[in-house]
């Protein structure tokens, strides 16, 4: 079901931010109903537990992959609606939308990597809530972010902190580059 719900994901991206065509942007408005169906569905395919010792690092990479999948459909839906004007007072995510922002564990190449990643301090874990993720990631070093983690820090702490951020981390400044410069 992932891989459907993220071809969809796309094909809403496309039409809903198409800048030419209103008649597709109104038929991705009215099949937005399908994506939050198959987005609950996702949803319900988690386990509560966010257990790095008990899961399996295929385990661990699916649910990680729905999780990351259902963060992009909440950000491409209020980034839409935020941009049509229409963004109610007080409106929250339709999921409880979390996941590690461990760039080591993100980028495991085996099983047995992704578990001696888990099991060294010097990879702290780094799960999020996307309802607290300024506290999540806050004390978080460049080079332990993966990319979604960097993307949504500079989303919510603004391009000035990002810059002075990474100004820390050569490797990272060297991959991210001055943003918004």
């Amino acid at each position: 079901m992932l891989p459907s719900v993220q071809a969809l994901l796309v094909y809403q991206c496309m039409r809903l931010f198409s800048p030419g065509s209103i008649s597709q942007q109104a038929q991705a408005e009215r099949d937005n109903i399908v994506l939050q169906i198959w987005a609950s569905r996702l949803q319900l395919l988690l386990a509560c537990e966010d257990e790095l010792t008990e899961a399996s690092w295929e385990f661990w990479v699916e649910k990680e992959a729905i999780r990351r999948t259902l963060i992009c459909i909440e950000l491409a839906q209020g980034t839409y609606t935020y941009l049509r004007g229409n963004w109610p007072i007080g409106v929250r995510c339709h999921h409880d939308l979390r996941f590690n922002a461990q760039k080591a564990l993100w980028e495991a190449k085996s099983a047995a990597e992704w578990h001696l990643v888990s099991e060294d301090s010097a990879h702290p874990s780094l799960p999020c809530n996307m309802l607290r993720l300024h506290k999540d990631i806050r004390d978080a070093m460049p080079g332990d972010l993966d990319d979604i983690g960097v993307l949504l820090r500079a989303a919510g702490e603004g391009l000035a902190n990002m810059n002075t951020w990474l100004r820390h981390d050569k490797e990272a400044l060297q991959r991210w580059g001055q943003v918004g410069v």
